[in-house]
């Protein structure tokens, strides 16, 4: 927009955020002063912005012939709307490449875990913008920011120490909602396989999985875990109890351990270690259980393998007419009495190592004395030593204190009985608080417990 006398050209550029003034050659300088100069801004309509000390000078020294800048506007500054930061991957699983550029597929990082009291997202506030004005008065609002939007859901909240930081309120797996908004579930389904498509599992809540574990992958769980379906060549690490309604079949590979009570259907040449009980619904061949409370298996055989339980066991038969070996212990003597051996064992090398490994550090210590120096092999020798001999104290008293940890549980024996609700035959060794036996008949329908020292075999 431009606006002319016959002295002074006021020329707006097109957004109306500046203006320019030109005095034009053989201006009168009466005709040059801050009055006129302003009424051809006002005439301009150029009302705000302008500068007085442009004015000024223009008035005092002009400038023939050349645009000034005498009035500019403010642009305002643009506000920010409230964002919120979000503290976990929010991306599909997907593949991991190492330094190489291999991919895994074992690991597709399918779950997202987060442990109680931990921070998974920042609510930052908006930022209010500030309004501005054009030369010729109008004046731009600021454009009105968006607050947060709430984005707590179940099991997180604001942390009470700071509004502005959301936290989980439980161990679980963290989820983004279309909404924005974020939940933890503590629990988690899978619906299908553990295979390729998932890869490895490392949760921190429960788990249930509708089908199988397949082999080769691992699946390790805090919480619980139901499998509806097999379990493979398979890893599984729990830290509650476990349940699989098939079959954890394969060829000795395969490892299942729970902190609470292990439940399987059957169990074919695998490992089963339960920090509680260990329930088996139909059958176990081959297989090795280890339970820290009792094996429940009244309706189910056992072929071959190892059983070891603390409080006993119940079982349908075990053993089989072919004279398949299977080894029982109950209680905690005999698995004691073998720990007891192989750490007297260890303690014996241990202390047989530290008189060596005094002696040569006397040796060669005596020989630096006596002024016949030591070569390079040999210094390394003595510094090696002298690592060993810091080490083995430590190690030594590891072993000794649960070697004195072990004899004080020794003291305390609990009864613990096999019953047999079919047959158990042959060729069965069984072990009940360090007294043993081998089985050298059928016998149905007994209970087997240990009386003044001895193996004796009652009727159930």
């Amino acid at each position: 927009m431009d606006q002319t006398n016959d002295n002074i050209l006021v020329v707006v550029s097109d957004d109306l955020y500046q203006s320019y003034v030109t005095v034009k050659t053989g201006t009168p300088k009466e005709e040059i002063t801050i009055e006129t100069i302003r009424k051809a801004l006002s005439d301009a309509g150029v009302t705000m912005g302008v500068s007085d000390a442009v004015l000024v000078a223009i008035a005092s020294r002009p400038v023939f012939d050349k645009p000034i800048l005498i009035a500019q506007g403010i642009r305002g500054i643009e506000g920010k709307d409230g964002v919120v930061e979000y503290l976990f991957d929010t991306e599909k699983a997907r593949p991991i490449q190492d330094e190489n550029g291999r991919v895994d597929i074992h690991e597709l990082h399918f779950i997202h875990n987060v442990l109680k009291g931990q921070k998974v997202a920042i609510l930052h506030p908006p930022e209010p913008g500030t309004a501005g004005y054009k030369v010729n008065g109008e004046k731009i609002a600021a454009r009105a920011v968006k607050k947060v939007s709430p984005v707590t859901g179940a099991l997180t909240s604001l942390d009470p120490n700071d509004a502005q930081s959301v936290i989980a309120s439980a161990d679980g797996h963290i989820i983004k909602h279309k909404d924005g908004s974020i939940e933890v579930l503590p629990k988690m389904t899978i619906h299908g396989d553990i295979d390729y498509s998932v890869g490895n599992i490392d949760f921190v809540g429960s788990m249930i999985i509708t089908g199988d574990i397949k082999g080769e992958f691992s699946v390790k769980v805090k919480g619980d875990l139901e499998v509806h379906g097999n379990v493979g060549e398979a890893t599984v690490e729990v830290g509650g109890d476990v349940t699989v309604h098939k079959a954890f079949a394969g060829h000795g590979k395969g490892k299942i351990v729970a902190g609470g009570t292990a439940k399987v259907h059957n169990v074919m040449n695998q490992t089963v270690i339960a920090g509680k009980d260990i329930i088996i619904g139909r059958e176990c061949l081959n297989a090795k259980l280890d339970a820290q409370g009792k094996v429940d298996a009244k309706k189910a055989v056992f072929i071959g393998g190892t059983i070891d339980a603390l409080d006993g066991i119940d079982v349908w038969d075990l053993g089989h007419a072919d004279g398949s070996k299977v080894i029982v212990r109950i209680g905690k003597r005999g698995k004691f009495l073998e720990r007891l051996g192989e750490l007297e064992k260890d303690l014996k090398q241990d202390e047989k190592q530290m008189a060596e490994v005094k002696d040569g550090i006397y040796k060669l210590t005596m020989m630096q004395m006596n002024g016949a120096g030591l070569n390079e092999q040999m210094k390394e020798l003595l510094a090696r030593l002298q690592s060993i001999q810091k080490v083995l104290p430590g190690k030594i008293g590891v072993l000794t204190k649960e070697r004195d940890q072990l004899n004080e549980g020794l003291r305390d024996e609990k009864d613990a009985t096999i019953s047999v609700r079919g047959t158990i035959y042959s060729n069965v060794v069984v072990d009940i608080n360090g007294a043993k036996k081998m089985m050298d008949q059928e016998i149905s329908e007994v209970k087997i417990i240990k009386s003044s020292g001895l193996i004796e075999i009652k009727p159930l």
